[in-house]
């Protein structure tokens, strides 16, 4: 048996952060979390040994892609058409790119917030609505946080999401395309910070729903999940030799990897299984990990289960309590 404890009260409902953002302070110390305690989402910050919670943003109502800095210090959010960064130490605010007011048109949301490795930039996505009898449209923003300068890299009419920078090459950006799953031709694709170089992942099979892509922390491989039919497959396309292998097929809905790229966690919403389960990526040996009992019926409040630094914790969210709560299982 692990030991699974609920770490945010039942007063109002709380959400970890989403599967490609990670909850845990680099040091593994504290858990950055939203919660509706105060109207709106705002983000908290709750120390592990202790337990005690500080409220970190307020009259915000925040999706779930605020983003942790590397330094531990700073979190990197968008809220409205702004691309904000706060100190989780002095709470002090700073706006660092109006998106609507830089593309010259109205944003209604900023999100996706990811900082490359080497802490220099920032990657967005942002939706525009089209108004004035101009079409909707999406896009990626890059922020460099030395000098201040923005472009957009990537703009459409179909809406882009999951913007992630890879682990060994801060110049290289994973993105998705994303809409009803089953009329996206071609979800993955890869653009330079520049804007140059922008191509699919790979080839989209027709019948194939992808999704849910992700980095490896010490490759350049991308994870992600293919579904046909009933049937749920986890891949991963070495961007290096371009070989796309089977990891193992296995019903799951979210997957990430530990930092150390030895397990990946999963929970599945598949047919009527509602677990959380690991993967050893050297043996493919599958072991369960817990029972989330989360009923799906929100979108907002899914499992998305991520490691914390020292793959000695997994997070995740539940709401089998009745109010949507965030717990941590014990490795």
């Amino acid at each position: 048996a692990r030991r699974v404890t609920r770490v945010t009260e039942l007063t109002a409902p709380s959400n970890h952060l989403y599967f490609t953002q990670r909850s845990f302070t680099p040091d593994g110390k504290k858990v950055i979390f939203l919660s509706e305690r105060n109207g709106g989402f705002n983000l908290f910050s709750l120390d592990i040994e202790t337990g005690s919670a500080l409220q970190i943003t307020e009259r915000r109502n925040l999706g779930y892609f605020p983003f942790i800095g590397w330094d531990g210090r700073r979190i990197i959010f968008g809220e409205g058409s702004n691309l904000w960064m706060t100190d989780m130490q002095s709470l002090e605010e700073t706006k660092l790119l109006d998106v609507g007011e830089m593309i010259g048109r109205a944003v209604t949301r900023v999100g996706g917030t990811y900082q490359s490795y080497d802490g220099s930039r920032v990657v967005c996505f942002y939706e525009s609505p089209g108004a004035g009898g101009q079409k909707s449209s999406y896009g990626l923003v890059v922020y460099e946080l030395d000098n201040g300068k923005s472009r957009v890299v990537v703009e459409g009419e179909q809406p882009v999401r999951h913007c992630q920078f890879c682990p060994l090459d801060s110049s290289l950006v994973l993105y998705a395309h994303e809409g009803k799953w089953e009329t996206i031709q071609t979800r993955m694709w890869l653009v330079r910070t520049d804007g140059s170089d922008n191509h699919p992942v790979r080839k989209q099979i027709e019948g194939e729903r992808v999704g849910h892509e992700f980095w490896a922390n010490t490759s350049k491989t991308v994870y992600f999940t293919i579904y046909r039919g009933e049937e749920s497959e986890i891949r991963t396309i070495n961007l290096e030799t371009q070989q796309e292998e089977l990891l193992i097929a296995i019903d799951n809905c979210h997957v990430s990897i530990d930092p150390a790229d030895r397990f990946i966690v999963a929970d599945n919403n598949r047919g009527n299984a509602d677990e959380l389960f690991l993967i050893d990526l050297a043996t493919k040996e599958t072991r369960l990990l817990c029972y989330p009992r989360m009923s799906w019926k929100n979108g907002r409040f899914h499992p998305h289960p991520t490691f914390s630094p020292n793959s000695d914790r997994v997070i995740f969210t539940s709401d089998f309590e009745g109010t949507p709560a965030v717990y941590v299982a014990e490795l």
